[in-house]
């Protein structure tokens, strides 16, 4: 006859404590990659905003479609935009997925909002932000590659969009390259806000 051996309580609460801390370690990992996945979704997304930008430039006599605003619903830029992309999920990144206001919701598409800021805007007046599509004209394609035409959603006292290191924030310039910065961005894009 034989005997079957269990495991004690003392066994079994080890194998959990292991595996708890196994646990512990492995999910800040599997978090930091799953952010990491949605950076790189977002600059696709940036990258498809940017041929559908071109293609409005070309459709249009080479001028960019120029904003009311920086902040808040934009549905005139994306009624501008629709014919030029597939998927209205393009306009929201998948960060933004937690945020009522500018994440992918029938009432931000309806309104509107998206998770991206577009940079020529009629009311932006500051001479010091170089890198941004100046607001006094209507700017040809040709006029300077690395300007920067679209950003992730960036609160002036609030956070960036993707927390990946330090704070990091994806843009698109106007030859349609998306870079990154993996830096904490307000200094740099908020340089002469009004």
């Amino acid at each position: 006859m034989s005997c079957r051996r269990a495991f004690t309580l003392i066994e079994l609460l080890v194998v959990i404590a292991i595996i708890a801390i196994l646990a512990s370690i492995l999910f800040p990992v599997f978090a930091a990659a799953r952010e990491r996945a949605r950076l790189t979704t977002c600059a696709s997304n940036l990258r498809q905003l940017g041929l559908a930008n071109r293609m409005y430039v070309q459709d249009y006599d080479e001028q960019y479609f120029v904003a009311a605003t920086l902040y808040g619903p934009q549905p005139a830029l994306v009624a501008a935009l629709q014919p030029y992309v597939k998927s209205p999920q393009l306009f929201y990144c998948p960060s933004a997925a937690g945020n009522a206001s500018i994440g992918d919701s029938a009432v931000n598409r309806t309104a509107g909002r998206f998770s991206y800021l577009y940079l020529n805007y009629l009311r932006d007046t500051s001479n010091l932000r170089t890198q941004w599509m100046p607001a006094s004209r209507l700017i040809p394609n040709d006029d300077n590659a690395n300007r920067w035409l679209m950003t992730d959603y960036l609160q002036r006292d609030g956070p960036t969009a993707h927390q990946v290191g330090d704070k990091t924030l994806n843009y698109l310039c106007v030859d349609g390259h998306v870079k990154l910065i993996v830096q904490n961005p307000r200094p740099i894009f908020l340089q002469g806000e009004q």
